[in-house]
């Protein structure tokens, strides 16, 4: 129950309407590990980066710290916004599917 404790000191409004949903069907998912990487738009844009990384075959530890310095820098603010703007879509996904892992939804 850390996450909803944690959830009711933030004050952020649009995190406010979607706690409303997750709160609400919380008791669904009791047993649903507090650190989801389906709920963190983070791991996404790791995974986007990743893949961008890997496109430019780094060969060397240093050219793969300017490869990535070079993706992170180039991450369009589009990409940052559509993770953000998906968490209300994620949240309604993962009470419809009962607490079951959305990954391969987005």
């Amino acid at each position: 129950m850390e996450l909803v404790t944690n959830a009711r000191r933030c004050s952020c409004p649009y995190f406010q309407f979607n706690k409303r949903i997750f709160v609400k069907q919380m008791p669904r998912f009791k047993n649903w590990p507090p650190n989801s990487p389906d709920l963190n738009p983070i791991e996404n844009l790791w995974g986007i980066m990743g893949r961008r990384i890997s496109k430019e075959s780094p060969n060397s530890e240093r050219k793969l710290e300017l490869i990535v310095r070079k993706v992170w820098k180039n991450i369009e603010w589009e990409v940052i916004e559509n993770l953000i703007n998906s968490m209300e879509k994620r949240l309604r996904l993962v009470v419809e599917l009962n607490g079951e892992s959305i990954n391969g939804y987005f």
